[in-house]
């Protein structure tokens, strides 16, 4: 595991916008990451900017809206994603790794 992390602050002081933004870019997040052999972590679990793009859910309700967004950081090559519902998550990156021969077989 590196030393070196690179994570680009979802969420934090952050509009919908901006975060939405962070996401579209995160492969460039990623290859900057590379250059220096580090991580990059994405945290979008329950975050405010979910509910906001979902009509104004609460933070429990944010589950999908989590899932979609580690799922397409870990997609776009992210290490690691910080996360409130490990078990979704394991789950999640489970199916990620999964070879598309042992799904449709």
């Amino acid at each position: 595991m590196s030393p070196l992390w690179l994570d680009p602050g979802i969420g934090f002081g952050k509009t919908t916008q901006h975060n939405i933004a962070l996401l579209a870019h995160v492969d460039q997040f990623v290859a900057l990451a590379n250059e220096f052999a580090a991580g990059v972590l994405i945290g979008t679990s329950r975050k405010r900017f979910l509910g906001e793009l979902a009509g104004g859910l609460d933070v429990d309700q944010r589950l999908e809206g989590s899932i979609a967004t580690e799922a397409w950081a870990l997609l776009q090559g992210v290490s690691m994603v910080r996360v409130h519902d490990a078990a979704a998550a394991v789950q999640l990156r489970e199916l990620l790794t999964r070879p598309v021969e042992e799904v449709v077989a």
